[in-house]
């Protein structure tokens, strides 16, 4: 796959989301196969969610870093990423993991952007 295929991939899969009231997502191509996206989706109700992924898609979808940040105002819902945090070293998933509000950091695979935003619309009952 072609890092251009993958960008447009992403581009869809939020369009088709009918929450969403404001999108500002970059698309940054770092050669044929790597490229970084970073961006927020604010959703009608004032509901945020930060994008972080930088993905190699040569042979697979290869989150090299990622996160994916759920806000209300300053309260975080949720967040998953693979940042090297030493407090989540025992976790069999380490270093993926998801940070819950009710401050938990838990086991997680790294999710793909549609498992996120079907979480969010279950959440938002959207």
């Amino acid at each position: 796959m072609h890092i251009r295929e993958y960008f447009l991939e992403i581009q869809n899969l939020l369009n088709q989301i009918s929450g969403i009231s404001v999108q500002e997502i970059n698309f940054d191509e770092r050669s044929e196969f790597i490229g970084y996206i970073k961006g927020r989706t604010v959703f009608i109700n004032g509901y945020i969610l930060y994008i972080s992924e930088y993905v190699d898609v040569e042979y697979a979808i290869e989150k090299i870093k990622y996160s994916y940040h759920f806000m209300q105002g300053d309260r975080m819902i949720f967040r998953y990423d693979n940042a090297s945090d030493p407090h989540v070293k025992y976790l069999r998933t380490y270093p993926n993991h998801k940070h819950t509000s009710n401050e938990q950091i838990i086991e997680s695979e790294p999710p793909n952007l549609e498992v996120v935003l079907e979480e969010i619309i279950s959440i938002l009952e959207i």
